[in-house]
Formats: C-alpha cells, structure tokens, sequence
C-alpha cells in the first residue's frame, strides 16, 4: 500500500503541473503549406473548434458504462501512464474518466477531419476475441482492418511488398498497442518512421510515447471495445457525410488575402512570363512569313495561335473569380496588387489581335496559297531581296529550331526513363510469375516420381503374376482341349505356346483316337471271319457225320 500512495501521490503532482500549463492535450500543428482557392472549404473547416460535433457523440457516464476506466494491476503499472491515473481501487488501477474523454474526443475530431479530406484510416486489433467487432466497424464505415499478425516492412518497405508504389494509410486507429505476447505492436514503431498520425487506446500497461494521440482506457474489456468501435465509425461517418454536402453544394468562403498570394504570384512569376515569350515567338515567325509572302503558313499560324488569346481571357476570368474569394476589406489591396497582372494580359491580347490584323491584310491583298517557287537557274541574294527584318526572322528561327531540339531531347530521356521503369516493372512481375512456375513445376515434378515408382512397383507385381499366370493358363487350356499331352505343353510353355500346344495335342489325340478306332473295327471284323469260319466248319462235319 505504500508503493500505492507513492505512486497516486506522484500521479497527482504530474496532473496538478499539467493543468499550470496553457493546454493539457497536444494541439495540432498548423499545415506549412498555405492551401490554395480550391482548399478554401476545408480551409474554413480547421477554424472550427468542433465542426463535426464530436462532444456530442458521447458523455463521461458512457466511458463509465463501458468499463473504461477499469485498468490493470498495480503490479504492471507503466509510468509514464501515471498522468491519467484517478487512483486505485481493491488492487488495480482506474483511470481519470474526464482525462479520457478529453483525449477521446480530440482523437474523434482528428479522425473525422480525415475522413472529410478522403483519407484512408486504418483499424489495428490484434486480439482474436475482439478482432471480429473491429472488422465489422471497419466495413460498416468503409474502412480497413489488420486484425493478423503484423509483417515487419508493410509500411516502411511498401514498394518492395507490393512491387509497386502503393498509397499509405493516413491514419492508424490502434485498439490496443500490445500484441499477443504482451510486446508493442510493431505497427507502432512502422507507422511512428512515416510520419503516419496515430491514435492508440493505451492501458495501464502500455508506452504511449509513439502514439501521436494516445487515449488512456481500457483495451482488453469486449464492452469498452465496442464503445470504442461505436464512436470511431460516428466520426468517419459524419466525416464523410459533410464532404458529400460540400461536393453536392459548393460555397464561397470568403479569406484573407494572404491565402490568395500563392495563386497571384503563380500568375506574375510563371503564367505571364510564359505567354510574353510565347508572343515574342509569335511576333518574329509572323514578320518572317509576311516578308516571304507566305500567305498559307501564315492563315495556320494565325488560326494556331487564336488559342492563345482564348487562354489570356480565361486568365482574366480567373482573376475575377479569385477576386469573389477574397475577404471584403482586402479587395483595395488585392485590386493593387493584380492591376499590373490584368495590364500584362490586356497588353498581350491587344497585341496578338495587331498582329492577326496585319495577317489579315495580307491575306486579302493576296490569293491564298504558298508562293512560286524559284527557278533552279535564280540564285536567292539575301542584300538583294531581303530586309534586314528577314535577316533577324531566320536567326530567331534557328533559335527556336535549337529551342525545339532540346525540348524533343528532354521529353525522348523522359520517355526513356518511363519505359525503365515499366521494364523495370514488369521484369519485377515477371520474377514472381516464373518463381510461382518453378514451384509449380517442383510439385509435379515430385508428383510425377511418385507416379513412376508406383508404376515399377505394379510392373515387378505383373511380371511375377504373369510368370505364374501363363503356365497355369497354358495348362488349363491345355487340359480342357487335349487332356494330359496338352497338360504337359500348357505347363513348360504357357501363354500362347500353351494355347498352340493344346490344339496340337488335341489334333494328336484325334488322330490316335481315330486310329484306334480303325484297329479295333479291323480286329472285330478278322473275329467275325473266323467266327463265321468255325461256323462253317462245324455244319459240314455235322452233315457229313449223318
């Protein structure tokens, strides 16, 4: 119990600091990049202290209701949780409720501006019995779960995991911030080197240093991981739900000029310098052509170079709608600050229309078509027939021409270097397609010498059944046709020699059959003629003898 006083007497010491000092929570940190006309919405949104109304989502009694405040033993305490510790209670540890709802709702507001920019969000949860809640919050909020076991290098080696560049996720919700074996998630230590925000329900037991907003709570209880589930999805819900009103129904925000500078000084330093030379271009081919005469190259590069002046009025229009965006008491400055850029513009479109009219002249002095072209035997003397405006024209050519050739060097190294990394790309797909074959073909390979012994065994099973079954075969045929000759043969050769042998026997048997037959019908028939003989012998003695 002493340990137990110590450690609440330092816990309140740390809370009695936090409260000295001008905020309990970390702020969120202004954006560097000042956001353009097309951000003025969501720039409007970040003035808001609670644009999605968060604090309504729920109350204290809730956390209370969900068991949040339950921690755990006073054995495991980690200490740099001591600051949102409440004290203790029959041995373990109960948070300070209204620390949590503090940090939950900061956490909720965090999550729901994401969600309004379309950001990705991420759901950690690595205990099987509360992985299935995180799952389902996840896919009702449209959303993404890793419920698995981590792979180290998923976030700070994507490139080799997926063999492509692949979009990270811009926030990481952790439900709790051990893994299974009571270590830290590595998602943690991953998502801390990408600079990836995230937000970590941390327990007694837990370091919540890496986690960008940590939220002190339970993380074991299927009731507090519910409650965490519900308010996470309402925030990314309504997140989503005022993007859609915003996209359905766009409205002017009015701002301060200083967020309009970036747009106006991209109109001073790189649109307008790059229509003045375009122009000077222009100008010099358009002199060139008229000195020539060259009235067909002229009417294209005339009817080309109307898209210009299109362009030079749609930056007029742009100016005009920058100028709708703009506060009320900064539209003197802002109309000081564009007035050189409006007669940079007018001035280039006046001259454009000089230049189509002198073209125009041209034109129709003379009938359309190219020039005739000189005979072989006219030799072209430039001090002759040409001006010193000529002259100029070809040497401003040759530095267009020149200019020409190394934009078409810049954009063929460019497209060299795109068809690389396709080839790179696709020799990348092309090793793990051929590694998936190779294991393919190891399995049947494997296959295919099972298949093999299995098939010597069943051939050394045949050759002995068959030395075995053509004897009998032969014998048994043999038997049946020509009786123990047939026996014999069947036996000493089997198969078809046994088959052979038992007609053969049975031809000889026949023939013996027969034969005996003959023999004995020969000696019945001397028999019957001695008989026959005696017979008669007898009756003429008898007659005699009378």
């Amino acid at each position: 119990m002493l340990k137990i006083r110590n450690v609440l007497n330092f816990a309140e010491k740390c809370s009695t600091r936090t409260r000295l000092l001008s905020s309990g929570a970390p702020q969120i940190a202004p954006a560097i990049d000042e956001p353009g006309p097309k951000e003025s919405v969501k720039t409007e949104v970040l003035k808001h202290p609670d644009y999605f109304s968060v604090r309504d989502i729920f109350t204290v009694k809730d956390l209370f209701d969900a068991r949040v405040h339950y921690g755990h033993r006073e054995g495991s305490l980690e200490s740099r949780m001591l600051p949102y510790i409440y004290g203790s209670r029959l041995g373990h540890i109960v948070f300070d409720l209204d620390k949590t709802a503090q940090y939950l709702r900061q956490a909720l507001n965090i999550t729901a501006h994401i969600a309004y920019r379309d950001g990705i969000v991420l759901f950690f949860m690595r205990q099987p019995q509360n992985a299935h809640l995180v799952e389902t919050c996840a896919k009702e909020c449209g959303e993404f779960a890793h419920t698995r076991f981590w792979r180290g290098g998923i976030f700070t080696n994507a490139e080799k995991q997926f063999g492509a560049v692949t979009r990270l996720p811009d926030l990481c919700i952790f439900f709790n911030t051990l893994t299974t074996i009571l270590s830290q998630h590595t998602a943690v230590r991953d998502s801390a080197k990408m600079g990836i925000p995230t937000i970590g329900i941390v327990d007694s037991n837990c370091n919540p240093n890496l986690i960008t907003y940590p939220v002190p709570g339970n993380d074991d209880s299927p009731a507090a991981i519910e409650f965490y589930c519900r308010v996470f999805k309402e925030a990314i819900l309504r997140g989503k739900t005022k993007r859609k009103e915003h996209e359905a129904f766009p409205s002017i925000i009015k701002q301060p000029l200083k967020f309009v500078e970036i747009p106006l000084n991209k109109f001073s330093e790189e649109v307008i310098p790059h229509h003045q030379r375009m122009l000077e271009q222009h100008k010099v081919y358009v002199h060139k052509l008229i000195a020539l005469n060259n009235t067909t190259q002229l009417v294209k590069e005339i009817k080309d170079k109307k898209r210009a002046i299109k362009q030079l009025r749609d930056l007029l229009y742009e100016l005009d709608t920058l100028r709708t965006q703009v506060e009320d008491n900064d539209l003197d400055p802002f109309d000081t600050k564009t007035m050189p850029l409006r007669s940079s513009i007018l001035k280039l479109t006046k001259t454009y229309q000089d230049l189509e009219k002198a073209a125009d002249k041209l034109i129709a002095k003379n009938q359309p078509g190219s020039p005739p072209e000189p005979s072989p035997n006219e030799r072209f003397n430039p001090f002759e027939g040409a001006s010193h405006i000529q002259i100029q024209a070809d040497l401003d050519e040759i530095k267009l021409q020149n200019e020409q050739a190394r934009l078409n060097r810049v954009q063929e190294i460019e497209q060299t270097s795109n068809d690389l990394k396709e080839m790179h790309r696709d020799l990348h797909q092309l090793v793990r397609d051929q590694g998936e074959q190779v294991d393919e073909i190891e399995i049947d390979v494997a296959a295919a010498e099972q298949n093999v012994q299995s098939g010597f065994l069943n051939i050394v099973k045949a050759n002995k059944l068959n030395a075995v079954a053509y004897p009998a075969t032969g014998a048994f045929m043999g038997t049946l046709l020509a009786g123990p000759i047939g026996f014999l043969a069947g036996f000493k050769i089997g198969g078809l020699a046994a088959i052979g042998c038992a007609f053969a026997g049975y031809a000889g048997g026949t023939l013996l059959k027969k034969q005996k037959d003959i023999d004995v019908n020969e000696a019945e028939h001397v028999i019957n003629n001695e008989n026959n003989e005696n017979h008669t012998t007898v009756s003429e003695n008898g007659k005699k003898d009378m």
